[in-house]
């Protein structure tokens, strides 16, 4: 980087940690989906959850809920 950059440089970290923790649950809101297995009496089942925390869909199969989140325009992340 050149002492010109250097003066423009913003640290990514700060400004996360600037966010409000509204700002934070908005993130990637509209944009990202997370796909989360979720154990119950009749077996896995797959919630696609939006980016805020809520149940979008909820699928049987973790592949039809990754098809459920594109369709709808929004890019499946699998969580662990």
């Amino acid at each position: 980087m050149t002492e010109k950059n250097l003066e423009n440089y913003v640290n990514p970290t700060q400004i996360l940690k600037r966010l409000s923790v509204q700002d934070f649950r908005n993130f990637g809101v509209g944009q990202i989906a997370y796909v989360k297995a979720v154990k119950g009496k009749l077996g896995t089942s797959y919630e696609v959850c939006s980016a805020d925390g809520e149940t979008l869909y909820s699928s049987g199969r973790k592949e039809l809920a990754m098809v459920m989140a594109k369709q709808n325009d929004l890019e499946p992340v699998v969580t662990h």
